[in-house]
C-alpha cells in the first residue's frame, strides 16, 4: 500500500490493521500514476490488480472470475472489466459507463 503523505488518518488505519498489510510506504508522490507505477514495481505474485480508494468491485466473485480467466488460458496477459461510475449516495444508479469491449476490440491481435 502506498500513501501520498495524506493527513486524513491513513497511517492510523494502517497501524491498526498492520497484521493484514504486507508493505506500506508513506511519502510524497507525483500523482496517481506515479503511485500506480510504484505499486506495480513493489508487487509480487502472478496477478497484479489495482483498486483505488474510492473504487469497489460490483460483486463478491469478481476476483474469482479474474483468476479463472488466467487459469483457463495461459496466453492471457490482462483481464479488463467495465468501469461504471455511480453516485456516492446511490451506488445502484449508473451515471457513466466505460465499456472494456471497445478497448479490447481495438487492441486484440490474432497470432
Amino acid at each position: 500500500m502506498i500513501d501520498g503523505g495524506s493527513t486524513e488518518g491513513t497511517i492510523e488505519t494502517v497501524t491498526q490493521n498492520a497484521d493484514r498489510i504486507v508493505h506500506f510506504v508513506s511519502e510524497l508522490d507525483e500523482g496517481i500514476y506515479d503511485v500506480m507505477n510504484k505499486e506495480v514495481t513493489m508487487a509480487f505474485g502472478d496477478i497484479i490488480g489495482i483498486l483505488n480508494s474510492d473504487d469497489f468491485y460490483s460483486h463478491s466473485d469478481v476476483l474469482t472470475d479474474v483468476v479463472k480467466e488466467f487459469y483457463l488460458d495461459s496466453d492471457v496477459d490482462m483481464v479488463l472489466g467495465n468501469e461504471d461510475f455511480v453516485m456516492p449516495k446511490d451506488l445502484e444508479t449508473s451515471i457513466r459507463l466505460y465499456s472494456s469491449i471497445r478497448l479490447y476490440s481495438s487492441t486484440h491481435f490474432s497470432s
